[in-house]
């Protein structure tokens, strides 16, 4: 690591990660005034690292500056026990839980939370939300198909998608979300024989469109589709 950051000082580079702490030193010294805001929003709180929320707080305007965080309690900092009064934020008294999720169903949700719970064992019971499942939509219950290997996965998810598209189903409406890149990559191949070239693409690569949608895990958040596979998860 100290051989990269001086192969890095020699080039007068620096690595995306240097950018913040390079950003607060010449604020503090001076050499570089920022900007203050009298709003701001920050999405996905709980993956900003406390450098990131210093900054943040610093371009706040100190008197007529309002922040508004929002951020999901089981995932980054804040799944890992860290509260926001490490990271200088008295918000106490200031929170609000948002119980009613709008982006699922009554079963994907009672088998999420239970499937959680089984996973972090008494951990789970600080964190989770229990969610508001009054008026929740119906829909099929979740099935989890045990494989015995990554081609047997392959092999089946992509038989199963061929099926689906034969009885009519839009390609657009399959969503596929694998625990890895090479898996993803090796099932846009599987589809492709299948339902020829380009019935599969990466939605983070390509515009929409009548594919089959075929992405990681981690870029797929966000992502919403009538008919979703989760592979990868052994």
């Amino acid at each position: 690591m100290q051989d990269y950051q001086i192969s890095l000082q020699k080039r007068g580079a620096c690595d995306w990660g240097d950018v913040p702490r390079l950003l607060w030193q010449s604020s503090e010294t001076g050499e570089v005034k920022l900007p203050e805001y009298d709003f701001i929003l920050v999405d996905e709180t709980q993956f900003f690292a406390p450098l990131w929320m210093r900054l943040i707080q610093k371009i706040t305007h100190p008197r007529s500056g309002h922040l508004f965080l929002v951020a999901d309690p089981t995932q980054g900092f804040l799944g890992r026990g860290t509260t926001w009064k490490s990271l200088g934020l008295e918000a106490r008294g200031h929170t609000h839980n948002l119980r009613r999720s709008y982006r699922t169903t009554l079963e994907i949700m009672q088998f999420a939370t239970l499937l959680y719970r089984l996973r972090l064992g008494d951990e789970a019971d600080d964190d989770i939300l229990i969610p508001d499942m009054l008026n929740m939509p119906n829909g099929a219950f979740p099935e989890i198909i045990p494989l015995t290997s990554p081609q047997d996965e392959t092999t089946r998810v992509a038989n199963e998608v061929e099926s689906l598209v034969k009885q009519g189903f839009p390609k657009k409406h399959l969503l596929l979300l694998h625990g890895d890149a090479w898996g993803a990559e090796n099932l846009i191949h599987a589809i492709d024989e299948r339902l020829g070239k380009n019935a599969a693409y990466d939605p983070k690569n390509n515009y929409p469109g009548d594919y089959v949608r075929v992405t990681t895990l981690n870029a797929g958040a966000g992502l919403e589709s009538q008919i979703v596979f989760l592979v990868g998860l052994r």
